[in-house]
């Protein structure tokens, strides 16, 4: 495994466990004993397990190459949730609006910028390590179409659970929405990393295919 993997796997893992302890705040506060202490833990725990995910499927990749491309696309993408929640939650906050609708919107956005930036390069350049430069554009522009589609699919899933599905195990309705945004993020992302291996980077592929 190389030095950069590492490293971006330790980054993917940080932005796992902040996305955990922030949901943690918001379920028991920061006061409630030993949820400091968890979070602390978390900080540290999180990027060596998300290490040792990226380390196990690098050895099963030898035989199936997918398995790697899969393991650093789930990486990539917590990477992606953090950004996509950070965005949305400062749109609300900007706005003070969390009516169903609005929260549609600034869904779309924090979908947008996250996935234009950081998904697109990290695919890519990491998980499917696409090395072509020619024709960028336009692999960005199929990249953006599919996209897209995950976006309604992200989008309307987000629309689905706090419109349809009411709050679950007695969460409170600012709870919920985070982990509708997590939910829905999850459903597209399996849209995601099928479109971008088969249509998108499918040339790299392609070439990277184990001999049997």
């Amino acid at each position: 495994m190389k030095l950069l993997d590492i490293i971006l796997a330790f980054i993917c893992g940080e932005a796992s466990a902040f996305l955990i302890n922030d949901l943690i705040s918001d379920l028991v506060g920061n006061n409630f004993f030993g949820v400091k202490t968890l979070r602390f833990v978390f900080l540290f725990l999180i990027p060596i397990l998300s290490i040792l995910f990226l380390w196990v499927a690098d050895l099963i990749a030898k035989k199936f190459l997918f398995v790697l491309q899969l393991a650093k696309h789930i990486l990539v993408g917590l990477l992606v949730v953090l950004v996509d929640l950070e965005i949305f939650t400062l749109l609300i906050g900007l706005f003070s609006v969390e009516s169903g609708w609005f929260s549609g919107t600034a869904k779309a956005i924090s979908f947008l910028v996250s996935v234009s930036t950081i998904k697109f390069f990290g695919n890519k350049y990491w998980a499917f390590e696409e090395k072509e430069k020619n024709n960028i554009g336009r692999q960005f522009t199929v990249f953006l179409i599919v996209t897209l589609v995950g976006l309604i699919i992200d989008v309307s899933s987000f629309l689905c659970l706090i419109k349809i599905i009411v709050p679950q195990l007695g969460l409170t309705s600012r709870v919920w929405i985070k982990i509708s945004v997590i939910i829905a993020a999850i459903i597209a992302a399996a849209w995601n990393f099928l479109t971008y291996k088969f249509i998108v980077f499918k040339k790299q592929n392609a070439s990277t295919l184990p001999e049997i």
